[in-house]
């Protein structure tokens, strides 16, 4: 078997992408890989990683042949089990998850025990990895709720902040509460006292997810989704109301924390602020009457089935 071919099976499981060291372990040679490169057959991406003819050259080729290089000597494939050492963080993982606009200057890593690096692309800090770290687009990272956290732990400056976690609101598995939690320790930095109230700021500074919008635009949608409000209401809600409440600035409010209400009964979580405690205890009766989160994740809870006070 000729060296090429050797290499395209080596790095058919790391996205076309082989290491000098990874090469000499199967007596592949540096005079070997430096005639293949003369020959125009492989290209260096960075000191010791070579892409192969059919390496995948899309935006996270450089990030991958960073990482390669971090533990050279072993495959793609041992790296990305329970036990991973070199996790993507911080504003590299957070251009993988496509959350904000932040551009990485260098390649982040989170690593547990400390670790140092000559190169200047290259940055590593030390952290927990087990139970945060996902796989995406074959790169251990760490998870979008850790990634959020870190980057505020990290000082982000609020603006940019906000729109990454408008994005994290957006994803699938990611819910407000998750980066509530997330963020408790770190809230302080940014003026909080809590981490509910610094996703509910960054969702006032940048605005709903692009999903919610969407949605909110659609008047027969919201007709829908509003049943539970208007069902929450028949039961009792606004007698709940201590006297002389109904004023324009409180109803406002109401209005937004049953837009959170309604967002998290259709699975969208919750996403629309509100910084009365007052208003959010009214809703928290009103949700005993609909569909609670806890109803609404195992998937039990309908909208139809919340009464037709439309």
């Amino acid at each position: 078997m000729d060296a090429i071919t050797t290499m395209e099976e080596l790095g058919a499981s790391q996205w076309g992408l082989i290491t000098t060291a990874q090469a000499g372990a199967y007596e592949i040679s540096r005079v070997a890989l430096g005639r293949l490169r003369d020959a125009g057959v492989i290209h260096p991406l960075r000191r010791g990683v070579w892409a192969l003819p059919s390496a995948d050259h899309g935006p996270l080729q450089e990030l991958r042949a960073a990482w390669l290089a971090t533990d050279s000597k072993r495959l793609a494939a041992d790296r990305r089990g329970a036990d991973v050492e070199v996790a993507v963080s911080h504003v590299s993982a957070a251009a993988v998850h496509s959350l904000g606009d932040l551009i990485p200057s260098r390649h982040e890593f989170t690593v547990e025990k400390r670790r140092q690096t000559t190169h200047d692309d290259v940055f590593f800090h030390r952290g927990e990895l087990s139970g945060d770290i996902k796989i995406v687009e074959g790169l251990p990272v760490t998870s979008i709720p850790r990634t959020v956290g870190d980057l505020a732990a990290a000082s982000v400056d609020f603006d940019h902040l906000a729109d990454i976690i408008r994005d994290a609101l957006s994803t699938p598995d990611v819910r407000w509460r998750d980066l509530a939690t997330q963020l408790d320790q770190v809230a302080g930095r940014y003026g909080y006292d809590q981490g509910s109230e610094l996703v509910d700021s960054s969702v006032e500074q940048a605005g709903l997810p692009e999903v919610v919008a969407n949605l909110a635009e659609s008047s027969s949608s919201f007709r829908m989704l509003s049943r539970q409000w208007v069902t929450a209401f028949n039961h009792g809600v606004m007698d709940s109301m201590p006297q002389g409440a109904q004023t324009p600035e409180f109803m406002a409010d109401l209005g937004r924390e049953m837009g959170r209400l309604i967002a998290e009964g259709a699975g969208f979580r919750a996403l629309v602020p509100s910084t009365s405690p007052q208003t959010r205890n009214l809703v928290e009766k009103s949700s005993e009457h609909g569909c609670s989160s806890a109803d609404k994740s195992d998937g039990d809870c309908r909208l139809e089935d919340q009464g037709s006070g439309a």
